[in-house]
Formats: C-alpha cells, structure tokens, sequence
C-alpha cells in the first residue's frame, strides 16, 4: 500500500510525461519531413518549451482525483494483529475514479499513441515517397554510385517504425490496467484481484524498463550518425 502513492502513481506520471514528449518528438520529425522548408518557423523553441511544460502540467492535473480519494492513515491489519500505516480511501472514490480513471488512463493514451502511429505513417510514407522519386529520375549510373542513400532512407523507415511499435507495446498494458480497474473496482491493491494487479503491474514496469532501455540498441544498430 506504501508503494502505491508514493512510487506507483508518480512512476505513472513520469511515463505519462515521456509518452506525450515521444508524441511531440515523433510530430516534429514528421514535419521536417513534410514541411522541410517551414519546420523551423513551425516548431520553434518557444512551442518545443511550451508542449513540454504543458505535459507536465496536465498529467500533474490528471493524478490529483488520485491523491484527493487516497491519503496514509493509522488502521488496525487483522493480518499481522497490529495498527499499521496503510492507505484510507474517501467515500466518494470509486465515483470519481471511475470517470477519471477513463479520461487520463485510456483516452489520453490513445490520444498519444494516435500521434505516435499517424505521424510514424506519414513520416514513412513521405520517405517512401522520396526515396521512389529520387530512383525514378537518376540515371542507371548514378544509381549505382548513390546505392547508400536508398539503403540508408529504408534504415530510417525501419527504425522509426521499429521505435513507435516498442513504444505501444510496452505502455499499453499499464493503461489498460489503470483502466480496467476504473471498471472493475476488486481489481485494486486492496481488492479480491490484488494478485492479478500486482502481477499485471509488474508486468508493465518490466515492459516500460524494457522501452526505455531498448532504443538505444535500436538507435545504435540502425543509425551510423548515432554511433
């Protein structure tokens, strides 16, 4: 129970806070892609400031239903016979997490890897694009001699895809669990389901660690700039 307040939920926030930012990142290289000759008047340092300030702020706003339903209090544990800090809950918190819960756990990540996929599509598509535009103009003998810049779009194409597919597969579970438990109220730390829970929870922090710690192989293995 200790660690739900205090290392659980703020551990959320900063996944939540890196998810939006790997949103932003994703846009901005979608746009130098797109718009290469407008990308520096559209994304300026002010707006890099302020999207970055903006997803602190609003996943600060989005944990508040939490700690306004849940505080540490002194309660008798029949378990170990004995008055132990543990978590004390609000009458009304099922009904604001129920809501809240649905809005920052699974429309606000959708929303994100909404952005992630749509601006991976496009960035793809546009390198695609170019790099069949630059084939079907150049002579058989320049094509021989520019053999890299093909290969190398293609690796960008496939490391961009590969990061946006690692970023979804490992930061949906802990939305759907988040929000499952919005639905299902014994699926809580101190429910009948606090097994599959924690289980489920600790599969989302092994696959979160596992995001955050795999792309620099990936950027690594697929960017020769990056080494």
């Amino acid at each position: 129970e200790i660690q739900s307040l205090t290392s659980g939920f703020p551990h959320v926030y900063f996944t939540r806070v890196s998810g939006w930012i790997t949103a932003f990142v994703t846009l901005e290289r979608c746009l130098s892609v797109a718009t290469p000759l407008k990308v520096k008047t559209l994304v300026t340092r002010n707006l890099v400031i302020a999207c970055n300030v903006s997803a602190y702020l609003t996943m600060t706003l989005c944990l508040l239903p939490v700690y306004y339903t849940s505080f540490y209090a002194w309660k008798f544990d029949s378990k170990f016979n004995k008055t132990l800090i543990g978590i004390v809950y609000t009458s009304n918190r099922q009904n604001v997490l129920s809501v809240s819960l649905l809005i920052t756990e699974l429309a606000l990540p959708l929303v994100s890897f909404g952005c992630v996929i749509a601006c991976s599509s496009v960035l793809c598509v546009h390198l695609n694009n170019k790099m069949t535009w630059r084939q079907s103009v150049t002579t058989l003998s320049i094509k021989r001699k520019k053999q890299a810049s093909p290969n190398k779009e293609r690796k960008i194409v496939a490391m961009v895809t590969i990061v946006a597919v690692i970023f979804i597969v490992c930061f949906t579970p802990v939305s759907v669990l988040l929000a499952a438990r919005a639905i299902v109220p014994e699926l809580d730390i101190r429910g009948r389901y606090s097994n599959m829970n924690a289980l489920c929870a600790y599969l989302s922090f092994l696959l979160r660690t596992t995001n955050s710690s795999c792309n620099i192989f990936v950027y690594y293995k697929m960017s020769s700039r990056y080494r």
